[in-house]
């Protein structure tokens, strides 16, 4: 008969009995860790401020972690994340773009940072910080701006800086979850005001679906990090301690007889302290001690830091990087190569490439916000239906393989299958500014040679035999152009109109 624990559990027990999971239990053999399941706001809110303050203290202090956030910014934004207009309108979209490239030089309020600026300081602080605001308002003449806001500024008034147990933790939120308010403190933990909630953008990288407020990328890493510090602090004590040993030499008397010093010559002798401590001292070096006839001593071998100390040190390194959700060998120093490398830097270009989407669906408010204004004080006029759709230029993708991937591009753009807008926007580059550069280029390369040998040297590829010279019975390739008409592009009074040309 075969034998089986389950019938040792009476049937009316075993009927409830669906599925086991031994890591919801307690095990005599493992620490125990309360946990309590329950929305993301009370997680979040009861924890977030202390959270905050300690990763403001390793980012200013830990040349690791202030080294993984500023790659973070760089790759995530890199010069900065470009609305390009994409209505239906060919001449709207032009005017606009010349008018954004102006305004993104001094968006901010107090007009000290670009538009690409603006940007990388909100996305450092809400990886850093768990999440960042930027507020849509107005100059005083009536132009539009933006404004930085630090997430330790939204918190309910005159709570600790620390904790705070409010479940909307400075954030006003309605009956289905949207938030309608913020409530902007003064340093003092004093309201200054209350924000409009359609005007403020809050950057963050949610995880939950009911999360008010951001949560620092560095959550899970915080407690190894300050771990690592101890360790690293307990070692240079001990590298400290190891350097500071020296050698100790043993004679067979303990002195040094007068005798031997008459033989020695000039040079041998140390100037001062003619005896044996001061001799072994100028010729050792002042650390130097001589011991009593009888007196053992071993010399002292430092061993630290050892292979193994090294080696726990790189893990925790590693496991600190991989709580960002990128592989630890983008953002640290590494000796992969080949198909590693390649396999970690898709793997990040991924993870990079969701942030930036993610970013740019905020930010789109900020361009509807800017252009909105401008056409309602009169500006821009002429705006199309579909003023309000864009395509955002994104920061080059890091690669491993730059050459191949440009040219594995530039075969993709030759065979029609990628747009020359999309090209130029993986280098990080204005397509339509580009196309435009490169057209104005060759019209004046043609308009100085117009028999074409220089735009042949130029644009064909190496090997390509240049064209003969004209003769003067062959019509000139030169073609006649015209400039374009420049009432409407608003270079008098510094307004601009857009006429719908389709």
């Amino acid at each position: 008969m075969r034998f089986s624990l389950s019938s040792l559990i009476p049937k009316r027990i075993r009927r409830h009995i669906r599925a086991r999971y031994d890591a919801g239990g307690d095990s005599p053999f493992r620490s125990y860790w309360p946990n309590f399941v329950q929305s993301a706001a009370k997680d979040i809110t009861w924890d977030r401020q202390g959270l905050m303050s300690l990763a403001r203290r390793w980012d200013q202090n830990s040349p690791l972690i202030h080294g993984i956030l500023e790659r973070l910014a760089t790759y995530t934004i890199g010069c900065g994340l470009i609305p390009i207009p994409a209505s239906s309108s060919k001449r709207w979209n032009k005017l606009v773009a010349r008018a954004w490239e102006d305004w993104s030089r001094r968006p901010e309020i107090t007009d000290r940072f670009s538009w690409g600026t603006v940007q990388r300081i909100l996305w450092r602080s809400a990886l850093r910080d768990g999440d960042s605001f930027l507020l849509l308002t107005t100059r005083e003449d009536g132009t539009p701006a933006v404004q930085m806001i630090e997430g330790h500024r939204i918190r309910e008034p005159n709570a600790p800086a620390t904790v705070t147990s409010d479940p909307g933790d400075g954030i006003v939120r309605d009956a289905n979850g949207k938030h309608v308010a913020y409530k902007l403190v003064r340093e003092d933990g004093v309201l200054e005001r209350r924000l409009d909630g359609a005007a403020v953008i809050q950057v963050l990288l949610p995880e939950r679906p009911d999360q008010p407020r951001g949560v620092t990328l560095l959550a899970s890493a915080l407690k190894t990090i300050h771990n690592l510090d101890d360790i690293l602090c307990l070692e240079q004590l001990a590298v400290k301690d190891a350097s500071s040993k020296v050698d100790i030499i043993k004679t067979a008397t303990g002195s040094l007889s007068e005798e031997d010093m008459v033989k020695l010559d000039a040079d041998d002798v140390p100037p001062v302290n003619q005896d044996a401590v001061g001799y072994y001292r100028g010729v050792f070096g002042p650390e130097s001690k001589v011991l009593k006839h009888g007196d053992e001593f071993t010399p002292y071998s430092s061993n630290r830091p050892s292979p193994a100390w090294q080696g726990f040190v790189t893990y925790l390194n590693d496991t600190i990087a991989l709580s960002t959700g990128l592989p630890p060998t983008v953002l640290l120093p590494g000796k992969l190569g080949g198909a590693d490398t390649r396999k970690d830097l898709s793997s990040a270009a991924r993870t990079l490439e969701a942030w930036q989407f993610m970013q740019a669906d905020s930010y789109q408010r900020v361009y509807e916000f800017v252009v909105g204004t401008w056409l309602d004080d009169g500006f821009i006029g002429n705006a199309p239906k579909d003023w309000r759709r864009t395509s955002w230029q994104m920061p080059r993708s890091i690669t491993a393989d730059a050459g191949r991937d440009a040219k594995a591009d530039l075969d993709l753009v030759a065979a029609g299958l990628l747009t020359l807008e999309d090209y130029f926007g993986s280098q990080g580059w204005s397509g339509p500014q580009k196309i435009q550069q490169i057209a104005d280029e060759q019209a004046l390369v043609l308009e100085l040679d117009p028999t074409g040998q220089l735009a042949t040297r130029l644009y064909s590829k190496p090997g390509t035999a240049a064209p003969e010279e004209q003769t003067d019975d062959e019509p000139d390739a030169k073609a006649d152009k015209s400039d374009e008409p420049s009432a409407d592009d608003g270079e008098g009074d510094g307004r601009v109109d857009a006429a719908d040309d389709n």
